[in-house]
């Protein structure tokens, strides 16, 4: 249903800038080439950083090399990063621009690989036949993602997801009517955030990434989306501005 098709949007300033299917798969591939590579297949990798295309292709990758994604709040500080990679047993954490200082600051194992999430260093040019690498196919009660509690009144607990529920999670119609482009404004670290991406891919619409919130008008008047996935602080927060 894809083929062909634009399937993410984003702006780079206030440039749009346009992502085809082929062009997604294509880096998605690349990227489990690389992780394979590195004798990441079937490991934990952590991913953190903001909301972007480069995300959502590192997460893709992550399930492609037969791998548990293990979603990170970008907000966390260098102390809590080192405990939950000890908890989870992360062999890796994929970190962007605007996570790299902390991630790097954080006392890990020595085992576990600090990786960009752009691919620099990954000789992702050399995997011109990226299937020919990934051998790993998890069934599907198999751990697939691992997520964690906000941690508001207890310490924040590891959740468990098989890919059949991943499956479920993804396949099932949020909305029931059709849309054509998503505004992805949730945080993908949110079970919520990334599940509405997928979701909104697997009906055929494409996402438009929201990397900040406070840009939610520009948003909407650049990019011209028919949908969003709000929790209700946010409408909240809308509703206020509306009444001003």
């Amino acid at each position: 249903r894809l083929a062909g098709r634009r399937v993410i949007r984003y702006m780079a300033g206030t440039e749009i800038i346009e992502v085809s299917a082929e062009e997604f798969l294509g880096r998605i591939r690349k990227r489990a080439c690389a992780l394979t590579a590195r004798g990441l297949g079937g490991k934990h990798i952590g991913i953190m950083g903001r909301n972007s295309c480069d995300w959502l292709v590192n997460f893709c990758a992550i399930f492609q090399a037969g791998a548990v994604g293990v979603l990170l709040d970008r907000e966390l500080n260098p102390e809590t990063i080192g405990e939950l990679a000890a908890r989870v047993d992360l062999a890796a954490i994929l970190y962007d621009c605007s996570t790299e200082g902390r991630v790097m600051q954080a006392e890990t194992p020595r085992m576990v690989q600090k990786i960009s999430m752009d691919g620099s260093g990954d000789g992702e040019d050399l995997c011109e036949d990226p299937p020919a690498v990934l051998r790993c196919e998890p069934g599907p009660e198999e751990l697939s993602c691992i997520f964690f509690t906000s941690g508001t009144t207890v310490k924040s607990k590891a959740v468990m997801m098989s890919g059949r529920a991943m499956a479920a999670s993804v396949c099932t119609n949020v909305n029931s009517r059709r849309f054509e482009a998503l505004l992805a404004v949730m945080p993908f670290h949110h079970l919520a955030g990334f599940i509405t991406v997928m979701n909104a891919l697997y009906l055929g619409a494409e996402v438009c990434i929201a990397e900040d919130l406070k840009y939610f008008y520009r948003y909407l008047a650049s990019m011209k989306p028919d949908y969003a996935f709000l929790v209700p602080s946010m409408l909240q927060m809308l509703a206020r501005k509306l009444k001003n």
